[in-house]
C-alpha cells in the first residue's frame, strides 16, 4: 500500500500553499519472480503458457498480481502484454 503526504503551514494570517507530495510504501517491494519458463507442452500456435516461481514475501507485503512484458525479439523496448496486477 502506498500513502501520500503533504504539509501546509498555518499562522495568524492564514494557510500556506501545499508542500511537494511525499509518497511512502507501507512495505518493502517484492523480489522479482524467478524460474521464468515457457511450458511448450501447454502452449499452442497462438498462445504461450508462461510460468514462474513466486517470490517469497512477508505476509504484510502480499503480491496483488503480475505484469508480463515482452520485447520485439530484436532487443527493442519491452511492452506490457498482460496486466494481472489486480
Amino acid at each position: 500500500m502506498k500513502y501520500r503526504f503533504r504539509l501546509v503551514a498555518t499562522n495568524e494570517f492564514g494557510v500556506s500553499p501545499e508542500s511537494l507530495t511525499l509518497t511512502v510504501s507501507a512495505s518493502a517491494l517484492p523480489a522479482p519472480p524467478t524460474d521464468i519458463v515457457i511450458d511448450w507442452t501447454q502452449s499452442t500456435k497462438t498462445a504461450l503458457y508462461v510460468k514462474w516461481t513466486e517470490p517469497t514475501i512477508a505476509p504484510s507485503a502480499e503480491i496483488e498480481g503480475f505484469m508480463l512484458e515482452m520485447d520485439d525479439g530484436n532487443g527493442g523496448q519491452f511492452v506490457n502484454v498482460f496486466d494481472g496486477s489486480g
